[in-house]
């Protein structure tokens, strides 16, 4: 990951998006994601440390940002949604799609939706 960035760098997460709330975690640093996603991520900041986060854009408008604190001891980038976010599992699963991933690019489900996003990936009704 980058150098910490200096203080007019960074932007502050809560302030950017409100999809702050974890729900899963792809394998992949950011760096991996601009080079093979084409995905633009900028500097920031929250109450834990600084991080990298990128906004994605997906078709229903659901917002969803994924997420790499810069001295997280775990690998990988979360994928986050709004706390309140009512359809949690579709979105994370409209997220994967999106960045044309399967359920073997993510090290963690959030246990409340996994069997759900696991049968919707594998395109179980």
């Amino acid at each position: 990951m980058n150098p910490t960035p200096t203080q007019s760098q960074v932007v502050d997460l809560d302030r950017a998006t409100n999809a702050t709330t974890p729900i899963a975690v792809i394998r992949s640093e950011p760096e991996e994601l601009i080079e093979q996603k084409s995905l633009t991520f900028r500097n920031g900041f929250d109450d834990l440390d600084y991080l990298a986060f990128s906004i994605l854009s997906l078709p229903s408008n659901r917002p969803v940002t994924l997420v790499r604190h810069k001295n997280s001891p775990s690998l990988g980038t979360q994928i986050c949604v709004t706390a309140n976010e009512p359809s949690v599992a579709e979105t994370l699963v409209e997220a994967i799609r999106l960045l044309n991933f399967s359920i073997e690019d993510l090290s963690w489900i959030h246990p409340y939706y996994e069997s759900k996003v696991k049968q919707a990936l594998a395109g179980v009704a």
